[in-house]
């Protein structure tokens, strides 16, 4: 194997089981959309990343709303997705 290449259902799996472990009360909606390929990136950098959505989804949403981990194949690419009903984000500081 690769170093470069790691699998997108393992990355998508390995958070969600990480998050359920920290945060065992919240609810967390996995949506598997077909399969998901192998991806070039580092494995090490997607869990920080994943990790870090999932607590911040976690961190600043209405507890009683679920987070929601969306993963699928889009063309050659793996779209990863993390969506909460939280404040969000200042539109100014969107595309800063």
């Amino acid at each position: 194997d690769d170093e470069r290449y790691t699998r997108a259902v393992a990355a998508r799996d390995e958070a969600e089981q990480r998050f359920r472990l920290t945060h065992p009360a919240r609810v967390l909606r996995v949506e598997r959309v077909g399969p998901l390929p192998e991806v070039q990136a580092d494995a090490a950098l997607l869990r920080r990343v994943l990790d870090n959505l999932l607590d911040n989804a976690h961190k600043y949403s209405d507890p009683a709303e679920p987070v929601r981990l969306i993963a699928e194949q889009e063309g050659a690419a793996v779209r990863l997705e993390v969506r909460d009903r939280g404040i969000g984000i200042a539109v100014a500081l969107e595309r800063a």
